[in-house]
């Protein structure tokens, strides 16, 4: 029986240590699939994100499952309301997101497929334009769209269709999710 054909589309914002986490998502699936990957981002790196993650407790959020469990905030500080109210600027301060903006697209693809051999192709966009036209669930679709026309021109090019498509958020961790039943 031939192996499926399998192609992973990696789409968001490049966030924290996204070249080690981009690593490691490429590393964990490789081990099991033989896939290849595409990438739709953003010529910017969000090194903070900034508060409004739209969760009452946003340290659980922003900061790792190890970091909560050995240091879990008290609720002055974990509830967004009780922490504007006692720390008001500092919760101003933590509300902005820091970026950082308008890399050069080919340093970024140039260090993006360096990380590894299977990835085939790379869209990167100024979010800048955008942000003018598109509401924050809308970027999702957005470079949904990209990656999947990354992999239908990848699929004309060398003549290949692959059997499975999966999308997965950049700054994501995955498991196998039973996977294996289906491929």
């Amino acid at each position: 029986m031939q192996k499926p054909k399998i192609a992973v589309g990696f789409i968001g914002m490049l966030r924290g240590d996204w070249e080690n986490n981009l690593a490691n998502l490429i590393k964990d699936i490789s081990s099991q699939y033989n896939a290849d990957y595409f990438i739709a981002s953003w010529n910017s790196i969000s090194h903070f994100p900034g508060m409004n993650t739209g969760v009452a407790n946003w340290t659980h959020k922003l900061l790792s499952l190890e970091f909560n469990k050995k240091f879990p905030a008290p609720k002055e500080v974990a509830d967004k309301v009780l922490f504007y109210k006692y720390f008001p600027k500092v919760y101003k301060e933590l509300s902005y997101a820091y970026e950082e903006l308008g890399i050069d697209k080919q340093k970024l693809c140039k260090k993006m497929f360096s990380i590894s051999s299977k990835i085939k192709n790379i869209s990167l966009e100024s979010q800048a334009y955008l942000s003018l036209h598109l509401v924050a669930g809308e970027y999702s679709y957005y470079l949904s769209n990209k990656v999947f026309r990354l992999i239908e021109n990848y699929e004309t090019m060398v003549k290949i269709r692959y059997d499975y498509i999966f999308l997965i958020r950049i700054d994501s961790q995955i498991n196998d999710m039973g996977l294996k039943k289906f491929i």
